[in-house]
């Protein structure tokens, strides 16, 4: 069915294309472009996925999102890219 996906990325082609392709696929998207952002729109809706690069821009940036995530929804999928 379709889904609400959150799309994280700093690298703006990257979220385009990623954006673009989820949507044909028949999905709800929101992009957002640091860590920060992403949790600010993710607590405003209700995704029930998040696709996000680990390097937004160190891999640690990526972890601590990932946490606080999990934090805010243990049923949340999160896929890495």
């Amino acid at each position: 069915g379709m889904r609400r996906i959150l799309i994280v990325d700093d690298d703006p082609d990257q979220l385009e294309i990623r954006q673009l392709v989820i949507r044909h696929s028949g999905h709800r998207t929101a992009i957002a472009s640091a860590a920060d952002e992403a949790l600010r729109i993710f607590d405003a809706g209700r995704f029930d996925t998040v696709v996000l690069d680990l390097r937004l821009p160190a891999p640690e940036t990526g972890l601590a999102l990932i946490r606080a995530l999990r934090e805010r929804s243990a049923t949340v999928r999160i896929f890495v890219l």
